[in-house]
């Protein structure tokens, strides 16, 4: 159970209802599968936009044996969420750490956070669910 006095140590995650709302009635519901194969010939990283609405961005990425490229380091305003819905990957951090992720292990990365992805596995291929969101400030 979370105490009051810990709120203020999590990361701010706005309300669902205050990110997804519907703009009207007649919108359609929209559904897909994570593990259908992907667009592409397999030698590039496929980013697929599932979900977007205000402050709120879900991505279906599959990578087959690719990683970040040498001296590259992400640094996003947003926090990122990741899930590996399939394979596994591992992500290097600019302070040194190593986080290795499998089938069904997630990962929370902080807003300006610099990381990099140093491998993933080709068979199976990865297939990360990333979901991202502003950071207070940043809307």
């Amino acid at each position: 159970m979370i105490e009051k006095n810990d709120q203020d140590r999590l990361p701010h995650i706005p309300a669902v209802s205050q990110i997804l709302q519907p703009q009207s009635t007649s919108e359609k519901m929209i559904s897909g599968n994570l593990l259908r194969d992907p667009k592409g010939d397999g030698t590039n990283e496929v980013f697929e936009t599932l979900v977007q609405s205000g402050q709120l961005r879900i991505e279906r990425i599959v990578s087959s044996g690719q990683s970040s490229p040498s001296g590259f380091w992400y640094d996003q305003q947003d926090h990122e969420f990741v899930l590996v819905v399939q394979g596994e990957a591992v992500v290097a951090f600019a302070d040194g750490r190593h986080v290795t992720l499998q089938t069904g292990t997630w990962l929370h990365i902080e807003p300006h956070q610099r990381h990099r992805v140093i491998t993933t596995s080709e068979n199976p291929q990865t297939i990360w669910l990333a979901v991202f969101w502003d950071a207070p400030g940043n809307s």
